[in-house]
C-alpha cells in the first residue's frame, strides 16, 4: 500500500521540513517526466537516432521526430528498485529466496 510521503516522515521532520522551506529562497516546481525516442530505420543500415523530450504524462507520445520528421517509438528505459525485507514478511529467515536459474543443458553460449 502506498502512503503519502509525510505520513512516512514523522511530525518533527515535516514540522522542520516546513521551516527549513520558508527560510529558503529556493522554489520546488512540478518536474515534468523526461522521455526518450529513437527513430525507426526505414532500411537496415540506417542510423538510429536517439534524442529526449520533456512532455506531461497527459500528452500523447512522439509520432514523427521533430527534426527530420522520420517515424520514432518511445524507448522503454528500466528504473533502479531496491527493496527491503520486512520482518514481517518471512523474508529475513530466507523464505523468499529466488530460486536458482534452471539449468540450459550446456548447449548455449553461457558455458565455456
Amino acid at each position: 500500500m502506498l502512503r503519502p510521503i509525510g505520513s512516512v516522515l514523522g511530525p518533527h521532520f515535516r514540522a522542520s521540513l516546513r521551516v527549513a522551506l520558508k527560510r529558503s529562497s529556493v522554489q520546488f516546481l512540478p518536474a515534468m517526466p523526461v522521455y526518450q525516442y529513437e527513430t525507426i530505420p526505414s532500411v537496415p543500415d540506417e542510423a538510429v537516432r536517439r534524442f529526449e523530450v520533456k512532455q506531461s504524462m497527459n500528452d500523447k507520445p512522439l509520432s514523427r521526430d521533430p527534426d527530420s520528421g522520420k517515424p520514432v517509438r518511445r524507448v522503454i528505459s528500466g528504473g533502479f528498485l531496491m527493496l527491503k525485507a520486512d520482518a514481517a514478511s518471512g523474508c529475513e529467515s530466507g523464505a523468499c529466496d529466488v530460486p536458482p536459474p534452471q539449468s540450459c543443458g550446456g548447449s548455449c553460449a553461457c558455458h565455456p
